[in-house]
């Protein structure tokens, strides 16, 4: 397996600043990207499959909680016995 290099000589000082420049970074954005401060997100509910993603793990959290109790209904019967 090839490796490629992004960084020819590690410095410990601008280690970070350096790799992010060698992923592309423009380095007047580096101080932003190691200390985010005014950084403003978009709401998720701005993506068009957040509402059908959550329906999605809600289901799956119903389904796997009716086995849970069915499973522990199950192993209180056996222990009871």
């Amino acid at each position: 397996m090839k490796v490629k290099n992004l960084i020819q000589k590690i410095n410990p000082r601008s280690f970070i600043s350096d790799y992010l420049i060698a992923l592309g970074v423009p380095e007047n954005e580096i101080e932003d990207y190691i200390n985010p401060v005014n950084v403003k997100y978009q709401s998720p509910w701005d993506y068009p499959n957040t509402k059908l993603a959550c329906e999605m793990v809600h289901d799956v959290a119903v389904i796997l909680n009716q086995r849970l109790v069915y499973c522990l209904t199950v192993t209180l019967m056996v222990l009871c016995q």
